[in-house]
């Protein structure tokens, strides 16, 4: 229950920044307003604005700070076992955070301070490849590219519950079953380990289906091709 608006300014931005995050993982981001975080803390809305400018960077903040949560990765790690881990972290972050999932990859540079550690870090086991630092850099964005962008699409919405929804879910399936002829004969003779579990051909999100082999095999494949590239 919301409480009675007050004015206060000693708010600070990092309650304000786990607020953003516990009402966006509850409400959703399409819920999200500067007004509505306000009622929820209790405060009127200059007191926000006090702190953020705008409600796209408030997002970028919170985006960035669940980065800012993962785990550090020891040192001494070797760098396959390291990037494998980070992946899988970064992941479970955003299964934890699915509300999060479209603005991940697009808010991060709203401002990177809280993911900064990350950041960091994750250089840092680059480094340990031996790649130039110009290939450093070419890996880094490759592998955020790759890992943040395949969960995005991973867990990617569903139409929700309902009768309506039931009878969408229905559609899609009878639609690829029916496709699965001797016209399509590669998506017919793999279709029962396709359906709805590869991108295109699933009525289920990531959240409730994930896609468990084909990230494995991504992250698999990144590694490798560093190791070769690493040879070089």
């Amino acid at each position: 229950m919301a409480r009675r608006p007050s004015s206060d300014v000693s708010l600070s931005i990092d309650a304000i920044i786990e607020a953003t995050i516990e009402y966006i993982d509850t409400n959703g981001l399409d819920a999200f307003t500067m007004r509505a975080l306000a009622t929820q803390i209790g405060v009127y809305p200059a007191a926000l604005y006090y702190h953020v400018d705008s409600k796209a960077k408030l997002v970028g903040l919170a985006s960035s700070r669940l980065f800012g949560d993962l785990p550090v990765v020891a040192s001494d790690t070797g760098w396959q076992t390291a990037l494998a881990s980070i992946a899988h972290s970064i992941r479970r972050i955003m299964f934890n955070h699915p509300n999060f999932a479209p603005v991940f990859g697009l808010t991060l540079a709203a401002d990177s301070t809280p993911a900064i550690p990350f950041i960091e870090g994750l250089l840092g086991v680059l480094s340990r490849t031996g790649l130039s630092d110009e290939n450093i850099v070419a890996a880094y964005n490759a592998y955020l590219g790759l890992i943040i962008g395949w969960v995005t699409v991973e867990l990617s919405g569903d139409p929700g519950e309902g009768d309506d929804a039931d009878r969408w879910r229905q559609g899609v399936e009878h639609s690829i079953v029916s496709a699965g002829t001797i016209r399509n004969p590669n998506l017919a003779r793999l279709l029962p380990l396709l359906l709805n579990r590869a991108f295109m051909l699933r009525w289920e999100s990531g959240e409730t289906a994930p896609l468990d082999n084909g990230f494995e095999f991504l992250l698999d494949c990144f590694i490798a091709g560093l190791d070769s590239k690493s040879r070089r």
